[in-house]
């Protein structure tokens, strides 16, 4: 493995989409298996949700009630989210270190990090009940029948819209490596927030604009993509016949499509996510001279012919993988 380089914002860009082509059908296979997970996760949180209805019938419509449903929907569905930027962060780091990407390694170090993910969803859960309750307490007055919009009450209530959201985005970025933590170096809760922030520190403004300018090239891509498809469709529709059934059969076929493109383009931030946190550690923990070190000891000890078998037999490059990041 060669030495690498810090990347700016540009170049990860460029590097997260060349990487995604690499492994593309492997990404594919973890969203699919993420999918079935999320729906068994679906199921969970319908009971939980039954035994929170017969609470709220029990205790009436109180907002601790409705604090404890949100509490338990927003739990699960950070979990599946943390679940599947696990498996695709393990996938983009394997293709980083110059590895074969293997879709059972990525799963294994899914599942095998689960309380881990569980226990940094449940920092971040709790640390949103507050400000959950707050913006509920200003939005309770709205649902009274005297109660009557201003211009100036909806002037305040988009401000306050408008500071939640400006608060979420800093603080995911705060939290934006919790999960490549967990997964790749398998921290726990308040170790990998901590770590998240440490990484992050010095650096909030290049995370955050990297954040966003992938974020716009990626919905750039998707709404391409929906135009290519409508495009297509509309060319098969212009198609000469008189079977309605065609017609009817072109139309699926149109949301088929405009339902899969988002399954193709989801695992892309969690690339871009992890080609972020292995900048950061270059930058600020010499990780790119670590990894060198720890192969060439691998090398010295094993024998070259020896570790060459190894590699081809695991799909590992130089044992870069199996160092305890």
């Amino acid at each position: 493995m060669k030495l690498k380089n810090t990347m700016n914002v540009s170049e990860m860009l460029d590097e997260a989409y060349d990487q995604y082509k690499k492994m593309f059908f492997q990404q594919l296979g973890v969203s699919l298996v993420c999918y079935i997970s999320a729906v068994i996760l679906l199921m969970l949180t319908l009971g939980l949700s039954l035994g929170v209805m017969l609470t709220t019938a029990v205790l009436g419509n109180s907002i601790g009630s409705i604090l404890l449903y949100g509490t338990i929907a927003a739990f699960m569905a950070l979990l599946v989210l943390g679940l599947w930027q696990g498996a695709a962060s393990v996938l983009a780091w394997q293709v980083w270190i110059g590895a074969t990407p293997s879709v059972g390694i990525a799963l294994k170090r899914m599942f095998g990090s689960l309380l881990r993910i569980a226990s940094v969803c449940l920092v971040e859960v709790t640390a949103a009940v507050p400000v959950v309750f707050l913006a509920f307490q200003a939005v309770v007055p709205l649902d009274n029948a005297e109660f009557e919009m201003t211009p100036g009450t909806a002037v305040a209530l988009l401000v306050c819209a408008l500071i939640l959201v400006i608060g979420w985005l800093l603080a995911s970025t705060w939290l934006y490596f919790a999960i490549p933590c967990c997964v790749l170096e398998k921290r726990w809760h308040v170790s990998a927030v901590a770590r998240s922030i440490s990484l992050v520190k010095g650096d909030f403004k290049t995370v955050l604009s990297g954040r966003l300018s992938f974020w716009m090239s990626t919905i750039a891509l998707q709404y391409s993509l929906y135009g290519v498809i409508t495009l297509s469709v509309a060319a098969m529709g212009m198609l000469p016949s008189s079977d309605s059934s065609i017609y009817q059969g072109i139309s699926v076929l149109q949301v088929f499509l405009s339902s899969i493109a988002p399954l193709l383009l989801a695992p892309l931030p969690h690339v871009f996510s992890v080609l972020s946190y292995a900048n950061q550690r270059i930058k600020k923990n010499g990780l790119d001279i670590e990894l060198e070190l720890h192969n060439r000891q691998v090398a010295l000890a094993a024998g070259k012919r020896e570790l060459l078998a190894r590699q081809n037999a695991s799909g590992q490059a130089g044992g870069a993988y199996e160092y305890p990041i």
